[in-house]
């Protein structure tokens, strides 16, 4: 074992081999380096009262991969920050490292057994992380509006386009007043090569070192091929479709037809009397 991994281990020798999460212990965990591994469990539920009594022999096995601990799935809301998905089942099992988590897979039951597995899989880098992701929407683009999720990032931000993506979430009053702009935008620009985005930064993993998100709306455009350009402009429609024309390549090299006809929609028909 390294230095720093020693003296990673050491800082957790004072914690449980399988303690239980609560507002009394949870600042015990919080901001450890050492993986972490959450065990939810439903109380009145048959498996979980079966794995419940196994994790402390569990947690002292396997102390040098993981912190091992268990929370309460009907008192903790914590599922959905750790990758789960709404529909998961219990007994569940999540290793979280930093920013990254590894989800027991679902279609297997979690036993002290499977954990173990799981763990040393995790340790010998054979378990690839999670990525916190809606379900991938069945038709994508809706009146020029396109949802992006997680799973489709990557695809959206390789598709030769330039993006205007907005990260919301869904209790956000801002947003919620932003949303006829943006609606309206999207439906403006749905013949362009111009995506009009939209992803619900509380649902879906977003890359910090990509996308800065610290508060909602917050408006990226992306030109294709270079750095996301963070949007700081009023949120109305004049000035956000101006933002979008200056920074667009897509626009700026669209035909001069498409580009008078562009302007006379933003100036009004004056040659009407």
């Amino acid at each position: 074992m390294e230095v720093k991994e020693l003296n990673s281990f050491l800082g957790i020798s004072f914690l449980p081999f399988a303690g239980e999460i609560s507002p009394k212990t949870y600042m015990n965990y919080a901001g450890i380096s050492f993986p972490v591994g959450w065990v939810l469990l439903k109380p009145s539920g048959e498996e979980s009262q079966e794995l419940k009594p196994k994790l402390v022999d569990l947690g002292r096995k396997m102390r040098r991969q993981v912190v091992l601990l268990w929370a309460d799935a009907d008192q903790y809301g914590v599922a959905s920050s750790l990758g789960l998905p709404e529909d998961a089942k219990y007994p569940a099992f999540v290793i979280a490292q930093g920013e990254d988590h590894f989800v027991h897979p679902s279609a297997e039951p979690v036993t002290a057994e499977s954990i173990e597995k799981f763990i040393v899989g995790f340790a010998e880098g054979k378990i690839t992380k999670e990525i916190k992701s809606q379900p991938i929407p069945k038709v994508e683009t809706v009146e020029g509006l396109t949802t992006i999720v997680a799973k489709t990032m990557d695809k959206h931000l390789s598709s030769g386009k330039d993006i205007l993506i907005e990260f919301f979430a869904p209790w956000c009053g801002h947003c919620k007043n932003l949303a006829p702009t943006y609606a309206k935008l999207a439906k403006e620009l749905e013949s362009s090569d111009v995506v009009i985005a939209a992803m619900d930064a509380t649902a879906n993993h977003v890359d910090q070192s990509v996308f800065e998100v610290s508060g909602f709306p917050t408006i990226y455009f992306v030109p294709h091929g270079k750095k996301p350009i963070i949007y700081e402009g009023e949120r109305s429609f004049d000035e956000m479709y101006k933002f979008v024309r200056e920074h667009s390549s897509a626009l700026k090299d669209a035909p001069a037809s498409e580009k008078a006809k562009n302007e006379k929609e933003e100036n009004g028909d004056e040659g009407d009397l």
